[in-house]
């Protein structure tokens, strides 16, 4: 394990760990194929959900972001339609673990799997008129086409969508059940 690594690794987040040994255990001892492919992904899916830090809770608690549209809904005391997600697509992360496993002859530590989902776990609050908007550029799943595969936010630039710190926890208060 490098320095980088060892410092990564120096806060314990519940859940992380054993999600991403499951999707490690999966790959180098059954191999990469549709159906391993599938509970790799949700290993994955649930260890990037981890990475905020709260263990349980709602997503739309524990996301780092949320949009200026959401947080202006929600200031205006509407807090239906919104919703919790990854800016960076889960799919994404799975493609670079799969490729990482790949270029290493099928074989994959668990530490890389973590800096994987450490680095591309981004988790945020929208709107659905935002999420209508990701949908319509066909981005649900994928990065754009013009992506530079480092910008974590560029669905959100494509899509027009700001994002702001999440104030979700202080805001809820406001929606009286609206």
């Amino acid at each position: 394990m490098n320095k980088e690594s060892q410092t990564v690794h120096s806060v314990y987040l519940p859940g992380l760990k054993e999600h991403c040994e499951v999707a490690c255990l999966i790959l180098n001892k059954l191999g990469k194929n549709p159906h391993t492919n599938h509970h790799v992904r949700g290993t994955i899916r649930e260890a990037s959900s981890k990475v905020a830090g709260q263990p349980g809770g709602n997503i739309k608690e524990k996301a780092h972001f949320m949009s200026a549209s959401a947080r202006q809904q929600m200031y205006e005391g509407n807090c239906k339609g919104l919703i919790g997600e990854h800016v960076v697509p889960v799919s994404i992360m799975v493609t670079k673990v799969n490729d990482l496993y790949e270029r290493q002859g099928n074989r994959i530590e668990l530490t890389q799997i973590i800096d994987i989902v450490k680095k591309w776990s981004i988790l945020a609050v929208i709107t659905t008129k935002e999420d209508i908007k990701i949908k319509a550029r066909k981005l649900y799943h994928k990065m754009p086409p013009d992506w530079d595969g480092c910008n974590k936010y560029a669905r959100y630039d494509a899509a027009g969508i700001k994002l702001v710190p999440n104030e979700y926890k202080m805001l809820i208060s406001n929606c009286n059940g609206i």
